[in-house]
């Protein structure tokens, strides 16, 4: 009985999993059929927490006996959760404050709390995005997704462009631009959920190469390598570099990191005139964030908002109070509950690494910590705590070689 529902555990998180990654695609089978879009992002978010509340409470009942160290991390995370949301500042005029902490924290006040409860699985049973069944359709879905990014790249407009009309002016998909120029988004909904996914999963095919030397991986790495710097996303891409950093540490010494990065180095400088390197190397945006987050940082001027925050979120979409531009994942957390708050979040994060690196293979360990620290070294440029929940993926696959070494 166990091991059916850990199945239904696994293939949920499978489906949800699908679910997010083609929500595009679904938006515009929608318009084409319906001649409108029911099932937007907001809504596709809400059936995703579904999901993942049923998820949850099926790997809960799977622990008949959880630690008390357990116990006490997750009610760590619900405090954090529950002393951010009392904290965000509630106005009668107009403002949606509630709303405003949702779309900050979204999927990972579920999902969070479920890796915790996964990484410590003693059984050694995980979710199944990497195994060995299903190598070879993750292999062609790579292929797939980077073969329309390419495509898009070349003709400088999104597939979903095409099918503008369709949407009826609806703002489901993300059309974005930088000094002029296109970011590619493939499938995807937006061009940063697409940057960050594509560093993920550029970052497992490096550690599979350098496991398995095969050249599928290789090739796939490279690929993705370029693409990353083809969405133009600059956080995506100190994300990607972060994660490989992480690996190449773990793998090589620094002569051999060297000896490593001569081809990419190639690779890239020979790309160079394809990839707007001066787009993505301007650093007038860079700077202009300096100046706000100096800015920022002078606003918490008393001890009091230092510890406790002020209850700010980013996003002007759910009033004037919130219509701020914070663009530092840091910064984001001061404002909104203060050092307390900051301590507390990284506290569970550093627990959940280690707990899912415990008797692991080599290739998750690597992949998992690989991918916590690329996202944190993107939240120093971006405010994405609304996406965190993204570097989870890693603790939810589980590859063929679970045992060894």
């Amino acid at each position: 009985m166990i091991i059916k529902i850990q199945n239904l555990v696994n293939k949920l998180l499978v489906l949800s999993f699908l679910l997010y990654l083609f929500q595009g695609i679904g938006f515009l089978f929608q318009a084409a059929i319906f001649g409108d879009v029911f099932l937007g992002p907001k809504e596709i978010k809400v059936i995703l927490f579904l999901f993942l509340i049923l998820v949850f409470l099926l790997q809960y009942n799977l622990k008949s006996k959880m630690s008390l160290f357990d116990i006490i991390i997750l009610y760590i995370y619900f405090l954090f959760l529950t002393f951010n949301l009392l904290t965000i500042n509630y106005y009668d005029s107009g403002e949606q404050s509630f709303y405003a902490f949702l779309y900050n924290y979204s999927l990972s006040i579920i999902l969070i709390p479920l890796a915790l409860l996964y990484s410590n699985n003693n059984d050694g049973r995980g979710g199944y995005f990497v195994t060995r069944f299903h190598k070879r359709l993750w292999l062609v879905l790579i292929f797939f997704i980077s073969f329309i990014a390419i495509f898009e790249w070349y003709i400088q407009a999104s597939i979903y462009a095409y099918f503008y009309d369709f949407f009826h002016g609806k703002d489901i998909i993300k059309f974005d631009h930088i000094h002029g120029s296109i970011r590619i988004l493939s499938i995807f909904k937006s061009p940063i959920d697409y940057s960050y996914l594509n560093a993920i999963f550029a970052s497992l095919c490096l550690i599979l190469f350098l496991t398995e030397r095969k050249a599928i991986y290789a090739v796939l790495f490279l690929l993705m390598t370029v693409i990353g710097f083809l969405i133009k996303v600059r956080t995506g891409m100190v994300f990607m570099l972060a994660s490989y950093f992480v690996i190449f540490i773990y793998f090589f010494s620094w002569t051999r990191i060297l000896k490593f990065f001569v081809p990419l180095i190639i690779v890239i400088t020979f790309l160079i005139p394809f990839l707007d390197l001066n787009v993505i190397l301007d650093p007038t945006n860079l700077f202009i964030r300096f100046e706000n987050w100096v800015t920022l940082l002078d606003s918490l001027d008393s001890p009091t908002k230092i510890l406790w925050g002020f209850g700010i979120v980013q996003n002007g979409s759910f009033g004037e109070y919130h219509r701020i531009v914070i663009d530092n994942l840091y910064i984001g957390m001061l404002l909104t509950g203060g050092v307390f708050s900051m301590l507390l979040f990284f506290f569970v994060i550093s627990i959940l690494v280690i707990r899912s690196m415990r008797k692991e293979s080599l290739k998750k360990n690597v992949w998992v910590l690989s991918i916590v620290i690329g996202m944190l070294a993107a939240g120093l440029f971006e405010n994405i705590m609304h996406l965190f929940y993204l570097c989870l993926i890693p603790i939810f696959s589980r590859f063929s070689d679970v045992n060894s070494k």
